[in-house]
């Protein structure tokens, strides 16, 4: 992956300044979009060959993410009972910074298509920094993920603040896997709505979602907003076996399907054919998905 000289930058731990990080967002603000572009297809969330085709209306999503886009009378060509009838399974990660990166288009996409039958299972990103290496974008420090959050921030646009992996690193996702999958114990709204809080909180506020008081706090805020939620069964179902064995078994599932990119999704419809994609989407390439796929046959949106 041509990374433009980002990942040379030799640093010793995380001990890397913040003028250094900040010197290194200039370099990435003055590379062109399509220079990114070229760089991101040789990586890790690589675009599926069926998406890499779509490129309409990345331009306009740059500018509105992080703003919800109404669906308009052009949506409405697009619904189709096929589409609807999807089954969906997203693998992903609360520390995955590519999947807060689409947020916005694939809450757009599952609105238009009026999908509602999506599940949400964790993969796993980062069991600890001794058992994680990514060769192809020289990963393998905390300090060396804060460029390939700011390649997510510059390619989407999205909020993302990389100096978390300067100033306090996550030493493990699956504390946070495994309390998305405590929160699911009172109901698949309750896992969805934690994980965007755990991602929320790590993406955008700099928190340590590796840390139990965060994962509790969040619980917290959750049961504050919603009323079917409760902190107390949270709290032991985070330290209890359920959770931990739900996650163990996302893991293996997603290791089954021969799966190695974050995020990845699987369509499969009614006849029971699978499709899936994997890596960071934009609205256009998940609409250009579903029209190759046999989805429907409308102009995108």
């Amino acid at each position: 992956m041509q990374t433009n000289g980002l990942l040379e930058h030799e640093v010793a731990g995380t001990d890397r300044t913040v003028e250094a990080v900040a010197q290194i967002d200039r370099q990435v603000s003055k590379i062109k979009s399509s220079e990114i572009a070229n760089a991101f297809q040789d990586g890790p969330q690589q675009w599926s060959e069926t998406a890499a085709k779509a490129k309409k209306g990345e331009e306009t999503e740059k500018r509105s993410n992080g703003r919800k886009k109404p669906a308009g009378p052009a949506a409405s060509k697009v619904l189709t009972a096929g589409a609807a009838g999807w089954e969906i399974t997203v693998y992903t990660d609360p520390l995955c910074c590519w999947t807060w990166a689409m947020r916005t288009a694939w809450q757009t996409f599952l609105q238009q298509y009026a999908i509602q039958n999506v599940r949400y299972k964790m993969a796993g990103l980062l069991p600890s920094w001794r058992h994680f290496s990514d060769h192809r974008n020289a990963i393998s420090r905390p300090i060396q993920m804060g460029p390939e959050w700011m390649h997510a921030r510059v390619l989407s646009g999205a909020v993302l603040d990389d100096t978390i992996w300067i100033n306090d690193p996550p030493a493990s996702s699956y504390p946070a896997c495994i309390a998305v999958k405590a929160a699911g114990l009172q109901g698949a709204a309750c896992a969805d709505e934690y994980f965007f809080l755990a991602q929320q909180a790590v993406m955008t506020s700099r928190r340590n979602i590796a840390r139990m008081p965060v994962l509790l706090a969040l619980g917290k805020k959750l049961s504050a907003s919603n009323n079917a939620f409760s902190l107390n069964t949270f709290a032991a179902d985070l330290t209890g076996s359920r959770a931990k064995e739900l996650f163990r078994k996302d893991m293996t599932d997603w290791r089954s399907a021969g799966l190695n990119r974050l995020p990845a999704i699987v369509f499969r419809n009614s006849n029971g054919k699978a499709y899936s994609l994997t890596g960071f989407q934009t609205l256009g390439s998940l609409h250009q998905f579903a029209c190759l796929t046999g989805s429907q046959q409308a102009d995108p949106p």
